[in-house]
């Protein structure tokens, strides 16, 4: 009957076996030492893989619905994450600033960091400006009369108007082929 010992040396052995076979590029010599600091979350690692990959899908919606995310964007979102983790705490941890660029560089490649242009101030001299106005005042009185939050307004043509991003930015996203442009309100209006 084989012992305790010669039970869990076998289990670390298929372990380790296991490992090597989901990993083929993997150096024998930390296998050769246990296992148990090959599971272990990197410490430079802040997040877990889970929550690295809900920012993935919480981008796939929000660039699927036309509104790519910014660099911005997803730090915020990403920091919010790594916030509920801690519910409570009176200094919440944060990434650190270089966080998403590292974190951009190990998506997958159909992911492209793109500028995101906004709408050249010639073409929309060309736009009629009691027009325009007429048209957010109808705005206005739709969202005071139907209560809409700032939280629900998206993205309302195919143009990428988006409201509170007025200057050239970096987005995120797998539609790399289309073009992404976008307009400043203040400035569509001739307010600024």
């Amino acid at each position: 009957m084989p012992s305790e010992k010669y039970k869990e040396e076998e289990n670390r052995i298929s372990e380790a076996l296991e490992i090597l076979r989901k990993n083929p590029g993997q150096k024998i010599k930390p296998l050769a030492r246990g296992t148990s600091q090959l599971n272990r979350r990197p410490t430079h690692k802040r997040l877990t893989e889970d929550q690295e990959r809900a920012i993935i899908l919480w981008m796939n919606d929000l660039d699927d619905r036309g509104i790519p995310p910014t660099v911005r964007m997803i730090k915020n979102y990403a920091d919010k994450v790594l916030q509920n983790m801690h519910p409570g705490a009176d200094n919440p941890p944060q990434l650190g600033d270089r966080w998403v660029y590292r974190f951009l560089k190990r998506l997958p490649k159909e992911y492209v960091k793109m500028k995101q242009k906004t709408i050249d101030p010639k073409r929309h001299l060309a736009e009629d400006p009691s027009f325009i106005q007429a048209w957010f005042d109808r705005l206005e009185t739709a969202i005071e009369r139907y209560k809409i939050t700032p939280s629900n307004i998206w993205n309302f043509d195919k143009s990428g108007f988006q409201i509170g991003q007025g200057g050239d930015e970096e987005v995120v996203t797998r539609y790399h082929g289309t073009t992404a442009i976008q307009v400043d309100v203040g400035t569509a209006l001739g307010l600024a």
